[in-house]
C-alpha cells in the first residue's frame, strides 16, 4: 500500500495501543494473509515484538506499508534492535531492514474476505450442478 506524506505522519503519531485497519493487496503472506483480507494492527511498543510476529513497517521512497513476519532480531548495541523480515511466501528474507523508526504496528488478527469466498464457492457449486445436469441430460 503506498502511502501520502500525512497518511503516514498520522499513523506514525497514533498513541501506544491505537488499532487501525489495512487491507492486504499482495500475496507475500500466503496463506495467512491473502490479497482483499482486512489486517487489524496494533500499535504496539516495538520492544515487545517477538520473532515470528507479523509486523507492520514502511519502506522509504516511495513510503509503502508491508506487513511481514520477523524472523531474526539483531541487537546493534545496548539500546538499538532491527528486525529482519520475511513474507511467509517469498523464498528470501527483505533486503531492509526495520528499525524503530520504520516500525508502525503489530498485526494482531488478519480478516478473511468472506464474501469473495463465499461468491467463488456458488460458483463451483453452479459450475459442477450445470455439469452434472448436462451429463445426466445426455444419458437420457
Amino acid at each position: 500500500m503506498l502511502f501520502l506524506p500525512r497518511e503516514l505522519k498520522l499513523l506514525l503519531s497514533l498513541p501506544q495501543g491505537s488499532k487501525f485497519n489495512v487491507i492486504s493487496k499482495k500475496f507475500s503472506m500466503l496463506p495467512v494473509i491473502k490479497p482483499g483480507d482486512v489486517l487489524d494492527v496494533e500499535k504496539i511498543s516495538y520492544r515487545n515484538i517477538k520473532i515470528y510476529d507479523i509486523i507492520a513497517f514502511y519502506t522509504d521512497n516511495p513510503p509503502f506499508l508491508i506487513a511481514h513476519r520477523v524472523i531474526k532480531k539483531k541487537n546493534i548495541d545496548s539500546n538499538i534492535n532491527i528486525f529482519l523480515t520475511k513474507g511467509d511466501n517469498n523464498n528470501d528474507q527483505d533486503k531492509w531492514l526495520v528499525d524503530e523508526k520504520h516500525y508502525i504496528g503489530k498485526v494482531i488478527l488478519p480478516k478473511r474476505n468472506l464474501k469473495k469466498d463465499i461468491i467463488k464457492f456458488f460458483k463451483k457449486w453452479l459450475k459442477m450442478f450445470y455439469l452434472n445436469t448436462y451429463i445426466t441430460l445426455l444419458l437420457l
